[in-house]
């Protein structure tokens, strides 16, 4: 049977595990994503489970993410194109 055939009762594959369990990159980005939660819990005693803030409060915070995301991708840019680590145009 293909690990992909069967979702348990919340949508998640219960093989994943066996499937990737030797994937070095998704374990990497699953313990980052374990990491980031325990960061986020450890700042607003809190899950993403949280029921408190509107659908705009979350959108908002989505939005500001989205903005220093944008800040980072500028800056590396920049930083290697004056290395000419890569053919980027100049900033």
């Amino acid at each position: 049977m293909d690990p992909l055939d069967h979702k348990d009762s919340k949508g998640f594959y219960p093989n994943m595990d066996k499937l990737f369990g030797n994937d070095s990159i998704v374990e990497e980005v699953r313990q980052k994503f374990s990491d980031r939660a325990a960061v986020g819990y450890k700042k607003y005693n809190a899950t993403m489970d949280r029921d408190d803030l509107s659908i705009d409060q979350w959108l908002e915070h989505a939005q500001e993410e989205a903005m220093d995301f944008i800040l980072y991708i500028t800056k590396v840019r920049k930083e290697l194109s004056a290395k000419k680590f890569c053919e980027c145009p100049q900033l």
